[in-house]
């Protein structure tokens, strides 16, 4: 009995030295696994601030993006304007032009005509005195 009682004995030591093993064990991993919740928590932490950092570079280029579309606009409103313009510049050069040209056109014929008439009126006179 006594035998019986030791073997019981012996088993049950066995069984505590194991589910101590098993304690330990199981305290090692929660522990490590507490340790990687901490590493998580730190790494969602930075990726969390970094987001919200390119959040704001993100909103910063929208925004750019946005002026550049106004500005090109408004540049293309001006060009619209500038060309207008030009035209109607070149439309008044080619009517003065023209008008000088009829001016100096005139100007030819009328001297040409006095110069004809002249000349007819020598003509005239010089065949008289002869």
């Amino acid at each position: 009995m006594q035998k019986n009682i030791q073997k019981e004995e012996n088993k049950l030591k066995a069984q505590i030295a194991i589910n101590k093993k098993i304690i330990e064990s199981s305290h090692d991993a929660i522990k490590e696994i507490g340790e990687q919740v901490v590493q998580i928590s730190e790494v969602s932490r930075v990726i969390n601030k970094e987001a919200r950092r390119q959040d704001e570079i993100v909103y910063t280029i929208e925004s750019q993006l946005e002026n550049g579309e106004s500005n090109m606009n408004k540049g293309n409103t001006e060009l619209r304007v500038i060309n207008e313009h030009s035209r109607n510049r070149r439309t008044l050069i080619c009517c003065i032009i023209l008008i000088l040209c009829l001016i100096v056109i005139s100007l030819a014929i009328a001297f040409f005509i006095i110069a004809w008439f002249t000349f007819l009126n020598k003509l005239y006179y010089s065949n008289i005195l002869l």
